[in-house]
């Protein structure tokens, strides 16, 4: 069990890291194609793939788990910005009936 937990924490680790990387690598164009050379050159290009294809879902699946059933979270102004939004899409479809 202890060895499950280790695991998973490392994987955690390795994940975030590999995602900071990523986002330092995307700012700076220059080094994103050098990156994707050697990588090419190395012969890593699918595991390099199937490894960013891996990252993008996870994260894709974590953004689209974050759906509260409250706006208690948001600012005073991110919450009006909401009711605002959700009153005119209200009204929107109440047009379109």
């Amino acid at each position: 069990m202890a060895m499950k937990a280790v695991r998973s924490l490392l994987k955690s680790f390795i994940k975030a890291s590999l995602r900071q990387v990523l986002n330092f690598v995307k700012t700076y164009p220059k080094l994103r194609i050098f990156v994707v050379k050697v990588v090419c050159a190395l012969g890593l290009k699918n595991i390099a793939h199937s490894i960013l294809m891996r990252l993008r879902m996870s994260s894709y699946s974590q953004s689209m788990a974050f759906n509260p059933s409250s706006i208690d979270h948001l600012s005073p102004y991110a919450r009006q910005i909401y009711l605002d939004l959700k009153q005119a899409v209200k009204r929107l479809q109440q047009d379109h009936h």
